[in-house]
């Protein structure tokens, strides 16, 4: 992909990085301050909200700067923000002396969970630190009810608008903040503290072995590559023995989107059927479940393993797949469900079937599968970098990446994933994606309460 080249090569080549640690907390309330590191970048702190959904940050938009707190999604394109207008809303624009009305009722979207957004299309300053990223195109949402905003970190090719925009990615760049459009996203494992995301760089203690490199591909929509897809040609499961089956799973030729905006993943019902008999998981109200045992010594030492490209496996541990959203529902809504345990997690892979999506080739890989992988996202080049993440990694050593270069650097990660005895065990029993299915989820299940 070559978008602006004019506009992004005129901007200093760069080796500067941002730097957004993630946060993970199961409310929204007392969001950390943003810092500066030591070596210059950017400490922007964010939530984990797996009951809400995904992860978020505190950004400034506006002049002077109003905070949000914004969504961050690797499965759209637009960023954007609630108008006071909304009663739930919180940026003003008569507040701000750098907002640019750019498309009156302009802007539109619908998510796969059925969300409509709807509004108009400004610019305006966001502000990150005290670096500023300017006259970044952003829609206003009239319609929604939510406080929190959105950060599109997908492709331009994505967005909503009737003609492509300057992506927030890409305007980094443009601002001179970073060398070249790109992040990695590190989110960490179920239980840890903190992730992050880096802007323009990679950080070789986040991953284990080598990143390898495979090109986005279409999304089978119309031949045109609208969202970071990337192809998975086998799933498998590992065992305590350390066995792996791949039984009726080879050969896929599945189309995945890498979407950070999804807390769970989707796969094709059949495959489910596969992968969640080997963990008793059972399909209630159209949503899987599993036992919440299995986040403990049942599911210790095993894992469900995606392959990506042509041979770039993670393996994800099984309790990263129990999700306790649901565990505490009342007993007449466990009875409901008619589940054959009473301990009841959400699955962390769901079907297709439960979006009315049919075509068995396609998968979204969510959350509950990006946090075992340390992924980099090369937009400027149409390609990703994917390797087994370095779980709890306290150490960093960051890569910039520069303009004009078409690979990703030939730079190992650490030689093993690091010990992390203290949690072992430890766990209690356009249509545009970027899902929260557990808020559609507790809303089914809300209305089973009597």
């Amino acid at each position: 992909m070559r978008f602006l080249k004019a506009a992004l090569f005129a901007a200093e080549a760069s080796a500067s990085t941002l730097s957004m640690p993630i946060r993970k907390r199961w409310t929204r309330s007392n969001i950390p301050a943003i810092t500066r590191r030591d070596d210059g970048t950017l400490d922007l702190t964010a939530d984990n909200l797996v009951s809400g959904g995904g992860y978020y940050a505190d950004v400034l938009v506006g002049t002077p700067g109003q905070t949000i707190l914004m969504h961050l999604d690797t499965g759209s394109s637009d960023t954007w923000v609630n108008s006071v207008e909304n009663s739930a809303g919180v940026f003003d624009p008569d507040d701000s002396s750098t907002y640019e009305l750019v498309d009156e009722n302009g802007f539109s979207i619908t998510y796969l969970d059925g969300r409509e957004i709807e509004g108009d299309y400004f610019n305006d300053t966001v502000t990150i630190d005290d670096k500023e990223i300017l006259a970044q195109q952003l829609g206003i949402a009239l319609t929604s009810a939510d406080t929190e905003g959105l950060m599109g970190l997908g492709l331009r090719s994505g967005v909503a608008a009737d003609e492509e925009y300057t992506t927030i990615i890409e305007n980094m760049v443009v601002n001179g903040l970073i060398g070249r459009a790109s992040f990695s996203l590190y989110l960490n494992d179920q239980e840890s503290e903190s992730g992050s995301i880096l802007f323009g760089g990679i950080d070789t203690e986040k991953y284990v072995g080598d990143l390898t490199t495979i090109p986005l591909t279409d999304d089978l929509q119309n031949g045109t590559v609208y969202y970071y897809s990337v192809p998975i040609s086998q799933l498998a499961i590992t065992n305590k023995d350390g066995e792996t089956d791949t039984a009726g799973m080879t050969d896929l030729d599945l189309v995945a989107i890498l979407d950070s905006g999804s807390t769970v993943s989707l796969v094709a019902d059949d495959l489910l059927d596969t992968i969640g008999s080997k963990f008793d998981v059972q399909i209630a109200q159209g949503f899987a479940f599993i036992d919440c045992k299995w986040a403990g010594d049942d599911g210790a030492d095993q894992s469900v393993d995606f392959t990506f490209g042509d041979g770039a496996t993670i393996q994800v541990p099984v309790e990263e797949l129990v999700v306790e959203t649901v565990q505490e529902l009342p007993d007449n809504v466990v009875d409901a469900l008619d589940l054959d345990f009473d301990n009841v997690c959400a699955f962390g892979l769901q079907p297709l079937s439960l979006f009315g999506i049919v075509e068995d080739r396609f998968a979204l890989i969510g959350d509950t599968v990006l946090r075992s992988a340390y992924i980099v996202y090369d937009v400027e080049n149409s390609q990703i970098g994917i390797a087994q993440a370095n779980l709890n990694s306290t150490e960093s050593n960051i890569v910039a990446l520069s303009a004009n270069e078409t690979s990703l650097p030939t730079v190992s990660g650490v030689d093993e994933q690091e010990d992390d005895d203290d949690s072992a065990g430890a766990r209690p029993v356009p249509q545009v994606f970027g899902i929260a299915v557990f808020s559609t989820l507790l809303v089914v299940l809300s209305g089973m309460v009597l």
